[in-house]
């Protein structure tokens, strides 16, 4: 997420410092506003690549913030990929959100590397959604007793297969062959 700016709205201070400091560690430029009105005024001279917005909030919701936003003229971010934030998980809650403007729904609690998954999908960021950072905290949570040149050698080697495995995957789905796309899926385990 290296420098996309990123504008989470969450009334709960400890949810915003929390996730902060995740994207932060990701490489994000982080704005945070604990209300709409907050948002709305950081929407205008901070310029976010991806809104990541509560909808749960005291006064004027998630929802309510997604309808301002998108109001506006797309110079002054109108257009802006965003995400849903709640605790509310049901099939007609995620409707409910993509059908207000939002691109994307995620559940709280939220797993850091997930919801940076979903702003560098959403912010079409193909590379970084394309790593698979769950398995990136796994290798680093091997420790100090871990041959050092292992991690990286895993990750230069993921690094350079992907791509190509991607756009074979790409590809098999255009042509409709799933069994293919099935088959250059299993290689990114």
């Amino acid at each position: 997420l290296s420098d996309l700016r990123v504008l989470l709205v969450d009334d709960e201070a400890s949810t915003r410092e929390v996730l902060s400091i995740s994207l932060r560690s990701f490489g994000a430029q982080v704005k945070t506003a604990s209300s709409a009105n907050e948002a709305l005024e950081a929407q205008v001279w901070f310029k976010p690549d991806v809104v990541v917005s509560d909808i749960a909030m005291p006064g004027e919701d998630g929802y309510s913030l997604i309808q301002r936003i998108r109001a506006l003229d797309p110079n002054e971010g109108g257009q802006v990929p965003s995400i849903a934030l709640t605790a509310y998980a049901g099939v007609e809650n995620v409707q409910h959100a993509l059908s207000a403007g939002f691109q994307a729904h995620l559940s709280k609690p939220v797993d850091a590397y997930h919801l940076a998954e979903v702003i560098a999908k959403v912010a079409g960021l193909k590379n970084e959604s394309s790593v698979d950072l769950s398995f990136l905290k796994q290798l680093r949570s091997m420790g100090p007793h871990t041959e050092p040149d292992i991690v990286q050698t895993v990750i230069d080697i993921f690094l350079k297969n992907s791509p190509g495995i991607l756009d074979s995957i790409e590809q098999s789905l255009k042509r409709k062959n799933y069994e293919q796309a099935a088959r250059a899926a299993h290689k990114l385990k």
